[in-house]
């Protein structure tokens, strides 16, 4: 018998993939010509050809959206995806974050630089090349979301009326980072011609870190045996410390079978990208923060996620000392009673505590024994900041002091705004924030279907966002703060992701308690549902990217393109 051929039915045109493709590549290019075209007249922006801006933006969108549909074409875990997404908009906020712009960056630019150059020791009075003074001297500064000089003037007192001979920038006048960028190309064409820029000398400044700096080194040197100058350094740097970044992230996803939407949630936060893609060791302790939480909170622990557990912990104290010992409690909490029998818990955090205790006195003795010509180190805010003080009065009036921790957050909106907080001098793109806490919101609904965790690691996870919480308030309130203040100075929202995250895996619970509560049926219990836990595709993943280059997207408008900034003698009359 002849086999009978089956007749395939053909899909109709609308239906196939590749017309659905095509129509969001031409959208995406409609969206560019759109995008330049709203620059120009809100923005008056007219310091590139419209041409050629729209058509660089057309490009910046095709290459994102074929990452996309290359990485869900070919990568099939859900790990893998989100790691080639995360590096995707993460290498998109590496170029648009404009450099010395991420808190602290003019330090871990210097000292990744010296480690680069193969300096394992710290001296103030050792410089740099002439193109890394030129480079720091072209970038000082920050700029916030008015990015009319005002922070600038206020911060290097640059209006003062009674010198005037001294740098000003009049008032309603735009200085933007495009400016500094073309006096750093202007500096450069006078040192490759020989000649001096007069750029100020930059010394080592008074960060005695080495281990946070590696990646970031690493990158930097390879740069600089490729012929890089000092802004081609920084950009490598951050490429570096992405890469790690998105390889923890990896890690973190791997093997997680529930909360997985509230991890990309937080991964692809544009405030946690923003630092990943910069030269701060953030990036590393984000990584750590979202590998370890996803340990505690896997079906299976063992010995082996026991000992990682143990890594992560001990990695995170050498960048930040003290404060991550509140991870080390998490064994008492992880699994069912009979796995935490078996892991021995208090042995292990006897374990994890002399690590991370033995690493930080070895680090501490290093940076102080070779540490040169620095001397008497003050305080930022000088004799009004007394730790010893600060502690004896914090102690001696505790209702008092839990007023001021309630207030610190109370007035600051519990640090929400925060979320789109970017630069080092607190540049604020409320649209950004907003975005943020939909994703989270985004995330947490999308987990509130899971099975429940067992109510003894609920009462660890509320046991270590309280206190890691109230341990990052302390820190601020008694190092930072000067004595007697009726708030906490120096608290940012990047300080509190570790317990966002896990703040929202109950947040999901209770959400999910809730519904279960109303008498609404859960579609969680369906077959399908329960199969789609264990496939790649969550629609998080791409929330979470879009979110991702959303920030970036307005990171680059508040920096490049600027805010439209008027008074009302402008008005015609």
């Amino acid at each position: 018998m002849k086999k009978e051929k089956k007749t395939q039915e053909k899909r109709p045109l609308w239906k196939q993939p590749l017309l659905w493709w095509a129509a969001g590549w031409c959208a995406l290019c409609v969206l560019a010509v759109f995008i330049v075209y709203y620059w120009r007249v809100f923005y008056y922006f007219d310091r590139f050809s419209p041409m050629l801006l729209t058509a660089l933006t057309a490009l910046v969108f095709t290459v994102l959206y074929a990452a996309v549909g290359l990485t869900l074409h070919f990568v099939k875990s859900l790990a893998g995806r989100a790691a080639l997404l995360l590096a995707a908009a993460g290498l998109l906020t590496v170029f648009v974050s404009p450099p010395m712009q991420v808190p602290d960056e003019k330090d871990h630019y210097l000292r990744s630089y010296a480690i680069s150059m193969g300096r394992f020791d710290f001296d103030a009075e050792r410089g740099y090349p002439a193109d890394v003074d030129l480079f720091v001297s072209s970038f000082y500064g920050a700029y916030t979301n008015a990015n009319n000089g005002a922070p600038i003037k206020q911060y290097y007192h640059l209006a003062d009326e009674k010198d005037p001979n001294g740098a000003k920038i009049a008032d309603g006048a735009v200085r933007s980072v495009a400016d500094q960028f073309t006096v750093w190309r202007s500096g450069l064409a006078v040192l490759e011609a020989g000649g001096d820029t007069g750029a100020e000398k930059v010394t080592e400044p008074l960060v005695v870190m080495l281990i946070p700096y590696l990646p970031q080194a690493l990158g930097m040197a390879a740069a600089r045996l490729c012929g890089a100058n000092a802004l081609g350094c920084l950009y490598a740097g951050r490429v570096c410390n992405l890469l790690v970044y998105v390889l923890l992230a990896y890690f973190a996803l791997k093997g997680l079978s529930r909360w997985r939407g509230i991890f990309l949630a937080v991964l692809f936060l544009p405030l946690s990208l923003y630092m990943a893609a910069s030269l701060s060791y953030d990036a590393q302790l984000l990584g750590l923060y979202a590998l370890a939480a996803s340990l505690l909170l896997r079906e299976e622990f063992g010995k082996k996620e026991r000992n990682l557990y143990l890594a992560a912990v001990v990695a995170m104290n050498i960048a930040k000392p003290w404060i991550n010992l509140l991870w080390l409690p998490g064994l008492l909490f992880v699994g069912k009673k009979e796995q935490r029998k078996k892991l021995r818990p208090w042995i292990g955090i006897a374990v994890g505590a002399a690590g991370c205790i033995g690493v930080t006195a070895l680090f501490t003795w290093y940076g102080r024994t070779f540490r040169f010509n620095y001397g008497e180190v003050g305080r930022m805010l000088g004799d009004t900041v007394n730790g010893v003080e600060q502690l004896k009065f914090t102690v001696g009036n505790p209702l008092r002091s839990a007023a001021v921790l309630w207030g610190t957050l109370f007035e600051n909106d519990f640090f929400l705004p925060g979320l789109g907080n970017f630069g080092s001098l607190d540049t604020m793109i409320p649209a950004v924030a907003w975005l943020s806490v939909l994703l989270l919101g985004c995330g947490t609904v999308s987990a509130m279907h899971h099975r429940p965790l067992h109510g003894w690691t609920n009462a660890g996870i509320g046991l270590f966002c309280g206190l890691y919480t109230l341990g990052v308030m302390m820190a601020m309130y008694i190092t930072y703060t000067p004595v007697g203040m009726v708030r906490v100075i120096g608290l940012q929202a990047r300080y509190f992701l570790p317990a966002v995250l896990l703040g929202l895996v109950l947040l999901a619970q209770l959400a999910g308690w809730l519904q279960r509560r109303s008498g609404i049926t859960l579609q969680a219990v369906s077959p399908e549902v329960k199969a789609a836990q264990t496939k790649p595709v969550h629609p998080v993943l791409l929330i979470g990217f879009i979110a991702a280059v959303l920030g970036a997207l307005l990171l680059f408008q508040t920096y490049f393109i600027g805010p439209v900034t008027w008074v009302l003698g402008e008005l015609p009359v």
